[in-house]
């Protein structure tokens, strides 16, 4: 078993658009508390269904953004996303954290992170506009109007894990950590919540990976990729 009071600094970015946005008040902190919910179980975990494409609210230019989509694993977790139209231009976006028993997100998932409701609510522009965006690599793109612009509204709400593999919080200096017990692993995770306010961000479609975009300070029609997605 690995050193209890080692554990994860990465405050991964649960939104897809406020937690790692910017502009606007409110968005992700560290001053909630992770639930070790361990008597909830997986159907519990909240996480939308994606309607028929026949039945979705979603306007032509938008309804390509509804969907899960999921990032690549880091180190024993995958990041899932959904987005679910309410009307032509609105859509709640839900995240959901998978842990796996090994860090190549293999094996069993042990624990599951959820905030029990959708996140944020987002309003995005239906016209998308042209705009230069600097991608991951660092790479700039330029490509035709492609970038819808997006306003969110963002929940109140705290971040909890549940599973197997979820063992009762402790303080590690006073602060309450809620370890995962790995196959190969033991690490503590801080807490999180959501605590309201909104944001303005973009997305936009390259590849076929959905990316979301934050603005590029004193740059007009300029905006750079915090968040990859792929389905």
């Amino acid at each position: 078993m690995n050193n209890p009071t080692k554990y994860l600094a990465l405050a991964f970015c649960s939104m897809t658009l406020a937690a790692c946005g910017g502009g606007g008040g409110g968005g992700s902190t560290g001053g909630g508390v992770v639930g070790a919910d361990v008597n909830m179980t997986a159907a519990e975990v909240f996480w939308p269904p994606v309607p028929n494409a026949s039945d979705s609210l979603a306007s032509t230019a938008l309804a390509k953004y509804e969907g899960e989509w999921q990032q690549a694993c880091v180190d024993h977790m995958r990041l899932k996303t959904v987005l679910v139209a309410t009307s032509a231009t609105t859509f709640t976006v839900t995240t959901r954290e998978d842990y796996y028993d090994y860090a190549d997100c293999t094996g069993a998932v042990v624990a599951t992170g959820s905030y029990g409701m959708p996140g944020e609510t987002v309003t995005y522009d239906e016209t998308p506009v042209t705009a230069a965006v600097t991608l991951l690599n660092g790479n700039l793109v330029q490509p035709e109007p492609a970038v819808s612009l997006a306003t969110s509204l963002i929940a109140t709400a705290t971040f909890k894990l549940t599973g197997s593999g979820v063992q009762p919080t402790i303080y590690v200096d006073g602060k309450p950590m809620t370890p995962i017990q790995f196959t190969d692993a033991y690490k503590l995770y801080p807490g999180r919540a959501l605590a309201g306010g909104s944001t303005k961000g973009a997305l936009m479609l390259l590849n076929g990976d959905l990316l979301t975009l934050v603005a590029v300070p004193d740059a007009a029609a300029s905006f750079k990729v915090k968040l990859q997605f792929f389905r």
